[in-house]
């Protein structure tokens, strides 16, 4: 535990010694890995699906706003379905705005989410998002996170179905319209998916502010279990989902994940819990003081000892 509570000492004075650089870096990874993801699923235009592009938009979402960045991936995403589909396009810039209207309206602290949430979903660890949400946010991150799913698996669908979409040349409009909402009116997949991972998101978020000892360790695995409670339950009844290989496999992953990013954002030492009460003239208080648990980082310092003695010469 002392080698862990040391680490966690270093983390935080490198963070606030190197923020102007770490933050830029962390940003312009998320962009760059985004990006690729995108291009890589449906990367049908030309002009964005080029490497050079992709570090360039990294690069300036690296100093911009967080907003940027999600702009960015939005309509590097409208840029590719144009190409593939008018019709896609179009709806999905509906969707998108609705998002945005979400984002403005409720939960613009955790817009980033919009980006973190398919990115997780590319690199296969989608399941310790509910539980770093539920750790880290509030209640209305909800939105923004389910807003995420809906981007996936939307991207997700153009891409499995893009043959059948570029094979309805001859057909109207209204028809491919009604191919590309079937991505998300008909995704029982992409339901699932929200069911679990906004319930498991909700109880984490729910037990970890309870007053009991370890509530955030109880509150990571009980998210952890509803998730993955709700997805076999998703699996008998549409017989469509996650592989439960993936799912096993993908849980045991996120609970050590989330434990430890618990544990450097709220480390507490429950054995020197304590119980307050004080009263005023209309309430009496029952108050429960847990502090957290903190360690000094050892010092390094150089003492300099000089050997060489003075000497001294003699006529």
């Amino acid at each position: 535990m002392t080698a862990l509570l040391m680490m966690k000492e270093k983390i935080k004075s490198l963070y606030a010694s190197y923020h102007g650089i770490i933050v830029p870096t962390v940003k312009a990874i998320i962009a760059f890995i985004m990006l690729m993801a995108i291009n890589d699923k449906i990367g049908y235009m030309r002009q964005l699906d080029s490497f050079l592009v992709v570090l360039v938009l990294a690069a300036v979402c690296a100093f911009t706003p967080r907003v940027i960045t999600v702009l960015v991936g939005l309509i590097v995403i409208l840029g590719h379905l144009y190409s593939l589909s008018m019709e896609l396009a179009l709806v999905a810039a509906a969707v998108f705005a609705v998002m945005l209207f979400l984002y403005l309206r409720f939960c613009s602290k955790e817009l980033l989410l919009l980006v973190l949430v398919p990115v997780s979903f590319y690199i296969g660890i989608p399941y310790v998002m509910p539980l770093l949400v539920g750790v880290l946010c509030g209640p209305t991150a909800v939105l923004t996170f389910c807003c995420g799913i809906i981007v996936h698996y939307y991207i997700d669908y153009v891409s499995v179905n893009a043959l059948t979409i570029q094979g309805m040349t001859t057909t109207g409009s209204m028809d491919k319209i009604r191919v590309a909402l079937d991505g998300i009116i008909h995704n029982e997949e992409m339901f699932l998916a929200l069911l679990s991972f906004a319930a498991a998101t909700i109880v984490v978020h729910i037990l970890r502010r309870q007053s009991v000892d370890h509530a955030w360790s109880m509150a990571i695995f009980t998210g952890a279990m509803t998730n993955v409670i709700l997805n076999f339950m998703g699996l008998l009844i549409f017989d469509n989902g996650p592989s439960i290989i993936g799912l096993l496999l993908g849980t045991v992953i996120a609970i050590p994940v989330a434990m430890f990013v618990g544990f450097l954002f709220m480390g507490l030492d429950y054995s020197r819990t304590e119980r307050v009460q004080f009263e005023d003239e209309d309430y009496y208080y029952y108050v429960k003081v847990v502090p957290k648990m903190n360690i000094k980082a050892p010092s390094k310092t150089v003492k300099k000892i000089n050997t060489q003695r003075n000497r001294t010469y003699y006529k």
